[in-house]
């Protein structure tokens, strides 16, 4: 991954450059001791070299050399390859920028026996992943530090629909003519709420994407040659479509990268995770104590309809994970289940309160408003 991309760090190496030779001449840091030929002085690859890696190759794919080296070059080297030297060099800009898009409906009443309030929302939040905001978790990683179009997308927390509805109805009053009978059955009011909330996107929700961990040492300095873009999965189709019951997405349209410059796409089909539902459901009736006081007893049942909202992240169900060059995800938690007892990220682990919904009751003396 080579770590978080900041937006702001102006001092990233550029693209493919790692795979060229270390521009700094050998010798040139007066600090350094020379090794003489044929030694090496412990800090150089190459021997009778002044503590610089001018000139060497890395990640090379010729013939390996003093020269030509396969490996990744040293930390102390990284900084050749920079345009300003040093490792990061941080410039505050204000280029981030988004988009929303709604569409919001609703339904009041306000007299008769049944009052409510149903509402219903389309949204779409679009905008530059920056990963540095002040809005709850973040927009999104950081994808790509030199062009800040190529991190435009859905949003960490864009939810495609929301639907609320609240409620109070006057329940009948079957007595008459019984004073007792009237106090204790006479005037119950119901009430009630219920959410339904789409999935939110797992992209930028799971680092720059599911989490991957590539195998063999490849990362974005060995397939692009730079450490200003993430490395991502090439995508084989479209993770979002053709999905069985109970998956979320399809495990098996992701790829390890594997040829230099080749990435895939930094920002992915719009993969969303579980949606939340749930609903609330009290009565309760007010009993006149005194001209300057009454008695309120509710009954709540929270959860109502005991329904598990499923949830990611229980074991290591959230991450892709690859064992060789442009092969396929090998996470077996990630893929999908073949024993219905087991919780995996396809088939989605679920949770939720299974004890008898109804909560208890609730006596409360509530004093006279002015």
């Amino acid at each position: 991954m080579g770590g978080r991309i900041s937006i702001n760090n102006i001092n990233y190496i550029p693209v493919g450059v790692l795979f060229k030779p270390d521009p700094v001449s050998p010798g040139s840091f007066p600090n350094c001791s020379l090794g003489k030929a044929g030694t090496t002085d412990g800090k150089d690859p190459n021997p009778g070299q002044n503590c610089s890696y001018g000139g060497d190759t890395f990640y090379c794919q010729g013939t390996a050399s003093t020269t030509c080296i396969t490996g990744a070059p040293p930390s102390n080297a990284i900084p050749d390859f920079r345009s300003w030297g040093y490792n990061a060099l941080y410039l505050a800009r204000h280029g981030g920028y988004s988009n929303y898009n709604g569409l919001l409906v609703q339904w009041i009443k306000q007299t008769g026996p049944a009052v409510f309030n149903v509402n219903y929302t389309w949204s779409h939040t679009l905008g530059t992943r920056i990963g540095d905001n002040d809005n709850g978790q973040g927009s999104g990683a950081a994808l790509d530090a030199f062009n800040l179009r190529n991190n435009y997308g859905t949003l960490a927390f864009d939810r495609r629909h929301i639907f609320n509805a609240a409620y109070v109805i006057n329940l009948p009053t079957p007595v008459h003519h019984n004073l007792f009978g009237e106090e204790v059955v006479n005037g119950w009011k119901l009430s009630g709420t219920m959410q339904y909330q789409s999935g939110p996107p797992l992209q930028p929700l799971t680092g720059t994407g599911l989490n991957p961990s590539y195998a063999g040492g490849v990362n974005n300095q060995s397939i692009l040659g730079t450490d200003g873009i993430a490395l991502e999965p090439i995508l084989t189709c479209n993770p979002a479509k053709g999905l069985q019951s109970g998956q979320y997405f399809n495990p098996n349209c992701f790829q390890e990268p594997s040829t230099r410059g080749q990435n895939g796409p930094l920002i992915w089909p719009n993969v969303t995770g579980p949606s939340y539902f749930g609903g609330d459901l009290g009565m309760y009736k007010d009993f006149k104590v005194r001209e300057s006081q009454k008695l309120q007893f509710r009954f709540t049942a929270f959860n109502f309809l005991n329904h598990p909202n499923r949830q990611f992240g229980l074991s290591d169900d959230i991450n892709l994970r690859f064992s060789t060059p442009g092969g396929g995800n090998t996470n077996l938690d990630i893929r999908l289940a073949t024993e219905p007892s087991r919780s995996l990220l396809s088939t989605c682990s679920s949770s939720s309160r299974t004890n008898f919904p109804w909560q208890g009751w609730m006596a409360q003396a509530i004093p006279p408003s002015f």
